[in-house]
């Protein structure tokens, strides 16, 4: 078992360097990368906060968003999988920030919405 804690390890690194190589190659070892990934990210231990860092350090959006799925159904699923567990991590991050900094971060969202709305009429 490699990555326990999900900490800044530098075999941890090059492993996800791996996984995520085998991912954006396709085909069955695709596939087997995403499962690695999944349990990494499934990992009760590892902290929410934590994971999500992962998810910034290895650009995991980035690189499933580049992911050829248009022939590979199982990969297509597994790619849905990995993002469908990645905002489950993001969304307990959220819910983990206080309620004040949660408004201001949305307060602040819509205000730049809004500035970026009269920008472009």
């Amino acid at each position: 078992v490699i990555i326990a804690g999900i900490d800044d390890d530098l075999s941890n690194h090059h492993v996800l360097n791996v996984i995520f190589s085998c991912i954006g190659g396709g085909g069955e070892v695709a596939v087997a990368a995403c499962d690695c990934f999944l349990e990494i990210v499934d990992r009760e231990e590892a902290d929410s906060s934590n994971k999500v860092m992962l998810f910034v350090r290895v650009n995991l959006f980035s690189v499933l968003g580049n992911v050829d799925l248009d022939d590979n159904i199982d990969l297509a699923i597994k790619v849905a999988e990995i993002l469908a567990a990645s905002g489950v991590e993001l969304l307990q991050c959220l819910e983990a920030l206080p309620m004040e900094k949660q408004m201001m971060e949305y307060i602040l969202h819509v205000t730049k919405l809004q500035n970026g709305s009269k920008q472009t009429d």
